[in-house]
């Protein structure tokens, strides 16, 4: 299966003091062990910005926002996509325009607008949001 990272479960797995923070870490440890069947893992630029910039202003730890940086950027196993100016011009179609009452980010519309480009499903994110736009959230919660 094809898997995009969210900031959530990016800023869970570095950040000991976030409330999924052992989720997070065994739904890693899954994925690299490959018990849960992950073919490709993906995330975006867009998510690395809010992911670095996320877990900064929580720990206040440059080298823990650095080390997950480091984790995604340096990965030779995740795919980084780019928000170029299609996908953000849909994204900000999709921001002004559409699930007034869903609790979408413009991040998250850069998100799923890549994710419907790409094929993919299945995102591993805290935001049950995601669902409400048909994609697979991988969490236990």
């Amino acid at each position: 299966m094809k898997l995009f990272l969210d900031t959530g479960a990016l800023v869970a797995r570095y950040n000991k003091d976030d409330e999924h923070h052992k989720e997070a870490v065994d739904l890693f440890s899954g994925i690299a062990e490959g018990k849960i069947g992950v073919s490709k893992l993906y995330c975006s630029d867009y998510i690395v910005d809010e992911s670095l910039t996320t877990c900064y202003a929580r720990t206040r730890d440059r080298k823990v926002a650095t080390e997950l940086g480091e984790a995604v950027l340096g990965s030779r196993s995740i795919v980084l996509l780019k928000v170029d100016e299609l996908v953000f011009g849909a994204a900000w179609k999709m921001f002004r325009e559409k699930y007034q009452d869903v609790r979408l980010s413009f991040t998250d519309c850069t998100t799923s607008v890549l994710l419907e480009r790409h094929g993919i499903r299945n995102i591993f994110s805290f935001d049950r949001d995601f669902e409400i736009l048909g994609f697979t959230r991988l969490s236990h919660t």
